[in-house]
């Protein structure tokens, strides 16, 4: 801001961080969800916040002899590819209350206040906890939440014969959005749920509030913890990024997919 506009001083912006830099989980091959939101002041123009985040872009993005430092994903914004780089508050609440799919409320989950202004920082987390404590249909939060799964099971279409640590059945996916269906359905009564503390923090409260059994709750924690060490391992060698033979995880896959299958049938 200070290169594009060293007269004006520094705008009330926010970063809103999603998927694994939201939720504390980089790897070494995690690209960053970005969301970019402004708060209205006749001070600025949009332009000036869209010229900000395009060099922010850049910067980021560009190939050097090294390699590019981040890939930068924005879809998460509202209305997506069609939408904005950088959103209206005003836009973004509109959108979360009023229009966003049930999967974009799941995103929320992992969302983060990552930078910004102290007033768009008490806005983010109010407006998140409200939505995450929204009254649904345990049944219908399930539906839309496997048809989500199946859709990116086959759009991914892993192969069989290799396992793909984040989409093939029993792998992070099926733990993460088990976990966003606990989250999504039980705020309203458990508001601990709300806390962005991390997977494995979550499925212990989970377990903690008798909603799964703590022997499923094993064998999730077991498991996401040995796909983030694979999934590490695999990002300082990335011949294969994120899949790995069958006999590096054994039965673990079948047994995460049991208690998937379990609460989502």
């Amino acid at each position: 801001w200070e290169q594009l506009y060293p007269k004006q001083s520094y705008p009330p912006l926010a970063v809103i961080a999603y998927g694994k830099l939201g939720g504390k989980e980089m790897s070494y091959l995690s690209d960053l969800d970005l969301v970019f939101l402004y708060e209205e002041s006749k001070k600025y123009s949009s332009e000036q916040y869209l010229k900000l985040i395009q060099r922010f872009n850049s910067w980021t993005t560009s190939f050097t002899g090294s390699g590019s430092l981040y890939d930068i994903d924005l879809r998460l914004r509202p209305d997506g590819g069609s939408g904005l780089l950088v959103t209206s508050w005003d836009a973004f609440e509109e959108y979360q209350t009023e229009r966003a799919l049930l999967w974009e409320q799941q995103a929320i989950c992992k969302a983060r206040f990552a930078s910004g202004h102290t007033n768009l920082l008490k806005k983010f987390n109010t407006l998140r906890k409200e939505i995450l404590c929204k009254k649904r249909k345990p049944n219908d939060a399930k539906t839309e939440i496997k048809k989500m799964r199946e859709r990116i099971y086959s759009n991914k279409n892993p192969q069989t014969e290799i396992f793909d640590l984040k989409h093939s059945h029993g792998g992070m996916v099926e733990i993460e959005f088990l976990t966003q269906y606990f989250i999504l359905t039980k705020s309203l009564e458990a508001t601990e749920l709300t806390e962005n503390i991390g997977n494995i923090a979550l499925i212990n409260v989970i377990a903690g509030l008798n909603y799964i059994p703590k022997r499923d709750a094993k064998i999730l924690i077991d498991a996401y913890r040995i796909y983030r060490r694979l999934q590490h391992k695999q990002g300082l060698a990335p011949e294969t990024p994120g899949k790995v033979s069958y006999d590096e995880v054994s039965d673990i896959p079948s047994k995460v997919h049991e208690v998937w299958k379990k609460f989502t049938n």
